[in-house]
């Protein structure tokens, strides 16, 4: 158990932004990656967005901040060597 928090800029495309805009809001999981490296170490799972904040963009750059509750077990991501 425990949480997940992250911020930062979004770079690209909005739509996976949305989708978890659309679980905070709607109050159903969400599946997510949770990456700890570039080699793909980390674990996978259903999510809940317990927290949901983007604010204006400024100069095509939107700030977010937002948590994740795991919603049941997360499974270990296996990396292929």
């Amino acid at each position: 158990s425990g949480t997940v928090s992250c911020s930062g800029n979004l770079r690209g495309t909005r739509a996976g932004l949305d989708k978890l805009e659309t679980a905070w809001r709607t109050r159903t999981t969400h599946g997510c990656q949770i990456l700890f490296d570039a080699a793909g170490h980390g674990y996978k799972g259903d999510f809940h967005v317990t927290q949901f904040n983007v604010s204006a963009p400024t100069e095509d750059v939107v700030k977010y901040s937002l948590t994740l509750t795991p919603s049941g077990a997360l499974t270990k991501i296996p990396v292929v060597p």
